[in-house]
């Protein structure tokens, strides 16, 4: 959902349709959108008002989320764009958004208690360069949601032109890991999540939920889930 080609994101925003809608259908984007908002609120639940940035708002379904459900944990929330449009989206919706790229963060170490990514990270040219911006910016958490590199299904419809127009490039756990700073966190996990096939009638769009929280259940046939929840707690 967010970007590494600047030309082809502006032209998806400037359609302001939604990547997931076109591809899944509006029933699993709900899904989807759900889910992603309860892993988040699952990782800090047991926090106190916590500053956050998020980096890659992209159109804001993930935002406006969470800034709509304000969970009890939630103080400060700031969000990065990288393309003129998607900031021109942002604002439209209300959310403040400084426009700025994740590889190149101009804010000070430890400016905020977490750094967060919504499908960023797949995208960017050098997530390593990513990976150390959270790491340097955030003062305790980085929280990131990204694509599962062992997913058969997720490598097979990466070499589609829509996904490679976009710069998608799942990676494997360890690849993932590999790309935040050794030695600066005294915990760095890495689970899969969401099993949701493409392309879904709408007729079938009910039984989703069930297939997906199934899947993610049954270990190592849950490592064919297309996503990936990255959570790493600062020393």
């Amino acid at each position: 959902m967010k970007k590494n080609n600047s030309n082809s994101w502006n032209t998806f925003f400037s359609h302001q349709e939604s990547e997931r809608d076109s591809r899944l259908g509006v029933k699993s984007t709900e899904y989807i959108v759900s889910k992603y908002y309860q892993l988040y609120r699952s990782a800090f639940s047991h926090e106190k008002r916590l500053s956050f940035l998020e980096l890659g708002a992209g159109r804001g379904e993930i935002t406006q989320e969470i800034l709509k459900r304000r969970p009890h944990f939630l103080n400060r929330y700031v969000v990065t764009e990288l393309t003129a449009s998607g900031v021109k989206a942002l604002k439209h919706l209300s959310i403040p958004v400084k426009r700025m790229d994740a590889q190149r963060l101009t804010f000070k170490n430890s400016s905020f208690d977490a750094v967060i990514a919504f499908d960023v990270m797949h995208h960017v040219p050098n997530p390593r360069k990513m990976g150390t911006e959270m790491a340097r910016v955030a003062k305790k958490h980085v929280f990131l949601i990204e694509a599962n590199g062992l997913s058969l299904a997720r490598k097979i419809i990466e070499q589609t032109k829509w996904y490679k127009t976009m710069g998608e490039k799942s990676y494997f756990p360890w690849q993932y890991l590999s790309f935040f700073p050794k030695n600066t966190f005294s915990k760095l996990t890495i689970c899969p999540f969401l099993f949701v096939p493409p392309k879904v009638l709408a007729r079938f769009a009910s039984i989703i939920p069930i297939v997906s929280e199934t899947m993610e259940k049954i270990p190592l046939l849950n490592w064919q889930c297309s996503g990936v929840v990255i959570h790493g707690v600062k020393k």
